[in-house]
C-alpha cells in the first residue's frame, strides 16, 4: 500500500486544483488571500506560517491547514483560499509550512521507496513543528483556547501524528490520508475525526482511510467516514463542495 510522502508526481497537483479551479472556493478578496505571515519558534528550528484571522475582536479557535507533500508553496493560492473560507467563519485558519530548508526539493526529488522513508524519519520533526505553531496561536490574546487540523493526503498522516500527541489539538479533519506506519498499532488517542476518502482512490487506498476511522472509533472517540464513491485523491466540485461544507460545520460545532 502506498503510504504519506510517495504520492506520484503531479498528484497533488490535480488534488488542489479540483480546489482551486473546481468552482468551489468562490473568489475572495486580495486582503483576504495574503494572509499574515509568521515565523514561529521551535526546537526543530523557525517554521513558517501564514494566518488567516476572522473579522471581529471576540475569542476564537484555530485551524492548522497541513498541505500535501508538494509543501505550501506550489499551490499556496488554493490553500489560501481554503483559509479565507474557513476565516468568513469566524475561524482563524494557519496554513503551516512545515518543510524545512530544502525538505522540499529532498522530498521531489526522491523516488516511491525513498519518500516512504523520508516521511517516516522527519514526521516526528514536522509533527514537533505543527505543534509548535498550534502552540504559539494557542497563547494568543484572541484565542478561545481550541485548536484544530485539517490535513490533506500527507498532511492529514501528520495531522494524526500531531493530534495523537497533543490533547490541546480538538479536532481532526483528513482529507485522503491514514495512519502514519509507526503509529499502526499504538494510537492511544485522538480527538474527534471526520475523515473524507474517494472510493476509486489510487493514490491513498480507501482502506487506509477506513482503518483510520475504525481505529478512532475503538479508542472511544467520535469518528466519521465520508465516501465518495468514485472519487479518486482529490474530489470534483460536487464532492469538494459538500466536504467544505461537512468541515466548516464539524469545526465549528467541535471547537466553539
Amino acid at each position: 500500500m502506498q503510504r504519506p510522502g510517495i504520492l506520484r508526481r503531479g498528484a497533488e497537483w490535480a488534488v488542489l486544483a479540483a480546489l482551486a479551479l473546481g468552482g468551489v472556493w468562490a473568489p475572495v478578496p486580495a486582503s483576504g488571500m495574503e494572509g499574515r505571515e509568521l515565523d514561529v519558534a521551535s526546537a526543530q528550528g523557525a517554521v513558517k506560517a501564514w494566518l488567516f484571522q476572522a473579522p471581529g475582536e471576540a475569542r476564537r479557535p484555530t485551524v492548522l491547514i497541513l498541505p500535501g507533500r508538494q509543501g505550501a508553496d506550489p499551490l499556496f493560492e488554493a490553500y489560501s483560499r481554503y483559509a479565507s473560507k474557513l476565516a468568513a467563519r469566524g475561524l482563524d485558519a494557519c496554513i503551516v509550512s512545515y518543510y524545512g530548508p530544502g525538505e522540499a526539493e529532498a522530498m521531489a526529488a526522491l523516488d516511491q521507496d525513498g519518500r516512504r522513508r523520508m516521511f517516516a524519519e522527519r514526521a516526528p520533526v514536522w509533527a514537533g513543528r505543527v505543534r509548535a505553531v498550534a502552540g504559539a496561536l494557542l497563547a494568543g490574546a484572541k484565542s478561545n483556547g481550541r485548536a484544530g487540523i485539517v490535513g490533506f493526503s500527507q498532511g492529514g498522516y501528520l495531522g494524526v501524528a500531531c493530534a495523537a500527541a497533543d490533547e490541546h489539538l480538538s479536532a481532526l479533519v483528513v482529507m485522503y490520508g491514514g495512519i502514519p506506519g509507526r503509529l499502526a498499532g499504538n494510537l492511544r488517542r485522538l480527538p474527534p475525526l471526520l475523515a473524507f476518502h474517494g472510493q476509486a482512490d489510487q493514490v491513498v487506498p480507501f482502506a487506509e482511510g477506513a482503518a483510520l476511522v475504525n481505529t478512532a472509533k475503538s479508542l472511544g472517540g467520535f469518528a466519521e467516514l465520508v465516501t465518495y464513491p468514485g472519487e479518486g485523491h482529490g474530489f470534483g466540485p460536487a464532492a469538494s463542495r459538500d466536504a467544505r461544507e461537512r468541515t466548516e460545520s464539524f469545526l465549528l460545532e467541535r471547537l466553539r
